[in-house]
């Protein structure tokens, strides 16, 4: 089985044209906030002992679980792969995932009942039927959430991107449209522990001048003065899939780390992501031997050391 997953903010088909006389008639739909699958099932899949309906099942509850939400749309589409199980096998299995999503609380009225299949037209609605034998959808979908109003939104034509980052997978992406505003080493505790090192060093951003262009889907949050996994500001920003340390989201700033970015051919960073001094330099467990300023807690509302 081969599948695509989307979550969109908004998807909606217009039936466009009909080529089997006999299928049901269709009607524009438009839904918002749900877990779109792309299905194309597989010879394999639909064999005696084949495991693939119950992981379509728990991949599509993970997923609506992740996105906070209990829409789910089942999408026959046979254009994933070369291999096709025979029509009605797919939409039998198809139906059977239904069913399963609707018991576990994923269908019903409170869901709206979001397992229409879009392309219609008598067995084309399912694995097997060629594209002409089917009421052919037109689709608008907003791939990802929005991250938040105060960040840059990726449709302004007007942000000139100046530096680009990314985690270690690079599922995870990001770029800034200005210098830091200022650049610190911590030494405090946190820091140590949640990334494996003696101390965190970390460039400013105003959160205006910062957006995500890719894995906001995969983006992990967690409050440690909580405890809680949850964007809780301020909260340790990683990626999902390879534990990368992305930033620490602030109430107002976003504090990026320099190693994610990715400077060109300079041979070190540029001068305006050079620290500008260390803070709770009290915890440190190796000193610095520098010239730069060395506070107790925070920059300039703590005791210099």
């Amino acid at each position: 089985m081969r599948l695509l997953f989307w979550y969109c903010d908004r998807f909606a088909w217009r039936p466009a044209l009909k080529t089997l006389n006999d299928a049901p008639d269709a009607v524009p739909m438009d839904h918002e906030q749900v877990v779109v699958a792309f299905i194309h099932v597989e010879p394999p899949d639909v064999a005696d002992g084949s495991p693939a309906e119950t992981k379509l099942v728990k991949n599509a509850k993970w997923l609506a679980r992740k996105w906070e939400t209990r829409r789910v749309i089942l999408h026959s589409f046979t254009h994933l792969g070369e291999q096709k199980a025979d029509p009605e096998a797919a939409r039998v299995l198809i139906d059977r995932v239904q069913q399963r999503l609707e018991t576990a609380g994923y269908g019903g009225s409170d869901a709206l009942r979001l397992f229409q299949r879009p392309l219609l037209g008598g067995t084309g609605a399912s694995a097997g039927e060629d594209i002409q034998g089917i009421l052919t959808p037109f689709i608008m979908i907003q791939m990802t959430k929005k991250f938040g109003p105060e960040y840059a939104s990726i449709d302004d034509v007007t942000f000139q991107p100046k530096y680009w980052a990314s985690c270690y997978c690079e599922t995870v992406r990001y770029e800034v449209c200005a210098d830091p505003v200022d650049s610190k080493i911590c030494h405090c505790l946190a820091c140590q522990k949640l990334h494996g090192a003696p101390m965190q060093w970390a460039a400013i951003f105003h959160k205006r001048d910062v957006r995500i262009t890719a894995g906001i889907d995969h983006l992990h949050f967690y409050n440690n003065e909580r405890n809680q996994h949850a964007r809780i500001l301020p909260c340790k920003v990683s990626c999902a899939r390879c534990g990368t340390p992305i930033a620490d989201e602030g109430r107002r700033m976003w504090l990026a780390f320099p190693s994610l970015f990715n400077f060109g051919n300079r041979s070190s960073v540029p001068d305006t992501f050079n620290p500008t001094c260390h803070i709770f330099y009290g915890m440190r467990v190796v000193d610095a031997c520098d010239d730069l300023p060395k506070w107790s807690g925070h920059k300039n509302h703590s005791q210099r050391l």
